[in-house]
């Protein structure tokens, strides 16, 4: 019976320690061969290659997805777009602090997206800093990710160390998709909606970003105000700029009274009380008008709401050649 209880005993330590074996295994593999290929783990290398090189950085571009797909830093010398799909602004005062602080990096022009989305409560549904502990855990304080996320401290730090967790169906994507180009941050997208039921998809992604949401989420706001703050300490000009949008989205915004002007008063009351003198570059209508272009207007954008690889060239150029005349070089 001893013998037996014995045998037992080193079955199940045996077993145990093949599991722990293969399961890190897996979370090797995962990391080495499939989160490699996401989007912001190689944004991730690219920023790291670009400031083992250099000590300033010119222009640096942050923002959600908007901004994410539509600066090349291709067309801006010394620039980097370190925006990305969902990033609120508490993702972006992170990464700006991590940055400026930890990495030393200087940073002489901060383009900030501005956004009708950018402060919607919308925002805080998909927000990064409520489910991708494997990036976010590495430099953002983790009692500041769970207050965000409301995860606990152990969720947060096994999910930094194991990001295999929960992570079937995003292998599987991975495995199948084919890459995005990427351009120093920049995710460069093909695909454009003029196929597709313009109509009816811009009615529901407009509805999502505003109906039942609070327009302005405190939250939001703060980590806004944070940024300014930190630019100002860091004397660093910051630039306000509007991104994209297909007309008809603006025509429902309007349908839906979705205001402009006291929105944007707002934002730039604070611009103007944290920083004091601000630029803004203003492209939300720039493509309303498709005579000005080669193709029709919805040949630019891969949805609604953000431009693809042909729009993203044309705004970059616009860009590049607006920062000029204002002198921001």
């Amino acid at each position: 019976m001893k013998k037996e209880k014995i045998r037992f005993i080193k079955t199940g330590i045996i077993f145990v320690l093949i599991f722990i074996a293969l399961f890190m295994i897996i979370n090797f593999v995962y990391i080495k061969f499939f989160l490699s290929k996401n989007l912001q783990a190689r944004a991730e290398a690219e920023l790291q290659n670009f400031i083992k090189e250099k000590a300033q950085m010119d222009y640096l571009v942050l923002g959600d997805s908007h901004a994410h797909q539509a600066v090349n830093p291709e067309y801006l010398p010394n620039s980097f777009n370190l925006a990305h799909s969902s990033n609120t602004y508490a993702e972006n005062y992170y990464k700006l602090r991590r940055l400026l602080y930890d990495q030393k990096i200087k940073v002489k022009y901060l383009l900030l997206e501005v956004d009708m989305h950018s402060f919607s409560s919308y925002m805080k549904g998909p927000m990064p800093l409520k489910r991708e502990f494997w990036y976010y855990a590495s430099f953002v304080p983790v009692k500041d990710i769970r207050n965000i996320s409301g995860a606990s401290e152990f969720d947060i730090r096994i999910n930094h160390l194991f990001p295999v967790l929960g992570r079937g169906e995003d292998m599987l994507a991975l495995l199948f998709s084919k890459p995005s180009k990427q351009v120093l941050g920049w995710a460069s997208y093909d695909t454009n909606i003029s196929q597709q039921n313009i109509t009816k998809l811009t009615v529901q992604r407009v509805e999502g970003q505003f109906l039942g949401q609070e327009r302005i989420d405190p939250l939001l706001i703060e980590y806004y105000v944070k940024i300014l703050k930190m630019a100002r300490e860091k004397n660093i000009t910051v630039i306000l700029v509007k991104y994209p949008v297909l007309k008809q989205y603006d025509e429902v915004l309007n349908e839906m009274n979705v205001t402009k002007e006291d929105y944007y008063d707002y934002i730039y009351a604070l611009a103007s009380e944290h920083v004091g003198k601000y630029y803004v570059l203003d492209y939300y209508d720039l493509f309303f008008n498709q005579s000005k272009y080669e193709f029709t207007t919805s040949d630019y954008f891969s949805d609604p709401d953000h431009v693809n690889a042909l729009g993203a060239n044309i705004l970059s150029e616009k860009v590049s050649n607006d920062l000029k005349e204002k002198g921001l070089e």
